[in-house]
Parts: structure tokens; sequence; C-alpha cells
């Protein structure tokens, strides 16, 4: 199973279609992408409910939350919109779910495959609270789940991160590019999953790099 994540910073409508031709060849499953704010006209999105976007690319939707970081109807910053593109003979949208801590303020996202064994949760850092709110989250629905995997931008580096396990019954696997770093010195796009894997940074001039992510199931 391949998946992408990647921080967009605040990626423009028609910039989804010239990624998912860029990447064609690596015939992804699931892209999480992260401040996803200009992929979709915000006036036509509410928002933190997430929207169904059918067809956005060959045999892929899109599952898309306008997500306002003040938390109110107007103003705010749209740019940390996120999106999950999925398969769709594969995948389906399952929704988002919003932390319980209030000091987290960030939303997780998920897409399930049709076959209701696999979980896949994007994340967008929001720091030590967000990520074990994220992790309590998946330790709550491990049982019903073969395999879950939590990608995107951590902003946080695997070493820090590994002791925020907490509840997870299971200590996961964290999978990142341990030769090529991610944004300068730090690696902060990955993965974490209950399965092995392996990842590997791709060529993008960005503040961001965009992370593939290869899942042995």
């Amino acid at each position: 199973m391949v998946i992408l994540t990647w921080n967009c910073q605040g990626i423009k409508e028609g910039s989804l279609k010239t990624l998912m031709e860029s990447r064609r060849g690596l015939k992804p499953d699931v892209l999480c992408l992260q401040e996803a704010g200009g992929l979709v006209n915000v006036d036509e999105a509410p928002i933190d409910k997430p929207v169904l976007v059918e067809n956005v690319w060959e045999g892929y939707s899109m599952s898309y939350l306008r997500w306002n970081r003040a938390g109110d109807d107007d103003g705010g910053n749209n740019r940390c919109s996120m999106a999950t593109v999925f398969k769709s003979d594969a995948f389906k949208a399952g929704g988002c779910i919003a932390a319980e801590d209030a000091s987290a303020k960030r939303p997780i996202m998920c897409v399930t495959d049709k076959d209701n064994t696999m979980k896949v949760y994007n994340i967008h850092a929001g720091g030590k609270k967000y990520i074990e709110e994220a992790l309590k989250i998946v330790s709550r629905e491990s049982s019903v789940w073969k395999y879950w995997v939590i990608a995107g931008d951590f902003n946080q580096e695997p070493g820090v991160i590994h002791d925020w396990f907490g509840e997870v019954k299971q200590a996961p696997n964290i999978i990142f590019d341990e030769k090529n770093n991610t944004r300068g010195v730090k690696k902060i796009d990955y993965a974490i999953s209950n399965a092995k894997g392996k990842a590997e940074v791709l060529p993008q001039k960005s503040d961001h790099n965009q992370v593939k992510i290869t899942l042995d199931v």
C-alpha cells in the first residue's frame, strides 16, 4: 500500500491535477494533504465539515475539510484546511474526528478501505496534546481495524514522539526516511503505523517535502 503525505502550504486550485500527474507512476492509494486551503473554493465549502468531491482525478475522490484555525466563521486561517485523496474503488471517506482537548484545536481526518481492514488518519502538526489525542483515538479503534496508519505533518522529530505513545496498547512503528531530511535538518513528515513499512522523501522544492510511505500490507 502506498501513501503520499505532503504539507502543501496553500496549494492552489488546479495544482492537485498537476501533483497527481507528476506522481502517476507511484500509483498512490491515499494522499494525505495538509494546508490544502486552496484546493476548493472556500466560499462553497462549509467550515469544520468534510465535503466529498468525486472524480478529482482519474479514479480518485477527495474528502476536503475547510478548517478555520481561528475557530469562527469569519477570517481565520483557511489555508490550514486539509484534504485526503483516495482511490475511489478501494477506499471511502471516513469523516473527521475532532480532538477532545480544546487546546489541540485541530481535526484528524480519516479514510477506510472498503474491506474494513485498514484505516488511514491524516494529521496536521498540533503539538504534544494533539498527537497524544490522535494516538488515544487510534488505541480505542485498534481492535476494529487490522491495520491503521497516521500520516502527515507531525512537526516533531520521530524520536520525540516515541515517548508520547501513552495509551496505545502496542508500540507502533515510526516510518520515516532515515537518509533524507525534510524541512532542513528536521524530520517532521512521516507516518506511524501498526504495520511495517518504509518512507522515501521525494524531490520537491518546498518548506515541506512530499513523502512516500510504503506499507507492507
